[in-house]
């Protein structure tokens, strides 16, 4: 299990899948309560560097509450860019 903050939520984490180099996957919840998000990171190996494609599925009561209140919240918090980082 890992412990992170997001959107200034304290989230539990458990490690689901994980391929190297590939892909990771994850379920969040807050902590205390059942699963309600599953994330994905699926890399594509791109010379030196790699594309990063992120998903993200909520379930349940606050997943629908944060898609009422707020339905582009998700996307605005998780677009960071699409250029390349070097490093």
């Amino acid at each position: 299990m890992f412990r992170w903050t997001t959107f200034g939520l304290a989230i539990e984490s458990r490690v689901h899948e994980y391929v190297p180099n590939r892909r990771l996957g994850w379920h969040g919840y807050a902590p205390g309560t059942q699963p309600s998000f599953y994330h994905s990171w699926y890399r594509e190996p791109r010379g030196a560097m790699c594309h990063v494609v992120m998903d993200e599925v909520g379930i349940g009561k606050d997943a629908a509450g944060l898609r009422q209140s707020d339905e582009a919240l998700m996307h605005r918090g998780n677009d960071r860019t699409d250029q390349p980082k070097a490093g």
